[in-house]
């Protein structure tokens, strides 16, 4: 008599079952089966006691190796047992990340692909979409590449997508909102560019582009004495009355810094006449 039994799957991912199908020959039929299986303790655990079912669903609760138990009894009540390898892997997962999801349009965003778990070796795939179109295009195919610098020319906010596929053909997609933002333009103005001496004139600070928050600061350099002179440090205002109080000719200088660090300057000219 042996014990001809098989693993039809000996592989699954955690949470799922591999299946035994229960084979004997050259004993006495009618065949009965018992399964077990070992547990993380060592001990066996029962999937079947003895019964002439011969295809059995084993579903450890845990990951890790494990060898399945088969005893085939004949009528006479002879016993053939057969050990069998299987594997519950941890369920996979998609690590991947982005080198930032902030950027200036037109840069490069490195797609880091990675992941932990599933079956065999991994393969990934990389898309982005637009949002202002809804259309999405591929940067790669399936492949063993895990490193892709991806451009984003236009200045609006993409969607950028891993997809991990290991050889069992699970998949898990992974997306990341990135923003990509226009380059920082300082449009700051002010109410005259002609006023008398003594009057002020208001500067207002103003941008597009750039990343986050602006903040200005405000500067005025006096033509004769060739000096600057700052009248606001970098914050929040965006409204700078500056009082001329001679009658020279004067420029306004506006800093503008995004959260980048990014500074762009606009020099702005106001001649000041006398009372």
């Amino acid at each position: 008599m042996s014990n001809d039994s098989r693993m039809l799957s000996d592989h699954a991912a955690a949470g799922g079952s591999v299946l035994a199908e229960c084979l004997a020959s050259g004993g006495k039929a009618p065949y009965r089966y018992e399964v077990k299986y070992n547990g993380a303790d060592g001990s066996w655990i029962s999937a079947q006691k003895y019964s002439s079912n011969n295809i059995v669903n084993i579903a450890p609760e845990t990951t890790g190796q494990f060898t399945a138990l088969v005893r085939a009894k004949d009528s006479t009540g002879k016993i053939i047992s057969k050990k069998m390898s299987f594997e519950i892997y941890p369920t996979l997962c998609n690590t991947s990340s982005l080198s930032c999801e902030v950027m200036k349009a037109g840069k490069s965003v490195t797609v880091n692909c990675s992941s932990e778990g599933g079956w065999g070796k991994k393969q990934y795939s990389v898309w982005y979409c637009s949002n202002s179109t809804g259309k999405w295009s591929r940067k790669s195919d399936y492949s063993d590449k895990t490193t892709f610098s991806l451009t984003l020319k236009n200045a609006v906010d993409y969607i950028i997508r891993v997809n991990c596929k290991d050889e069992d053909g699970n998949i898990v997609k992974k997306n990341f909102d990135v923003n990509a933002y226009a380059a920082l333009k300082n449009t700051s103005t002010v109410s005259s560019d002609n006023i008398q001496a003594g009057n002020s004139v208001t500067v207002n600070c103003s941008s597009t582009g750039g990343r986050g928050a602006k903040q200005y600061a405000v500067w005025y350099y006096n033509k004769n004495t060739k000096k600057w002179y700052q009248k606001t440090d970098y914050s929040d205002t965006a409204t700078v009355d500056v009082t001329l109080r001679y009658a020279v000719d004067y420029t306004i200088r506006v800093n503008c810094r995004d959260e980048d660090g990014t500074i762009v300057k606009k020099d702005i000219s106001v001649s000041v006449n006398q009372s």
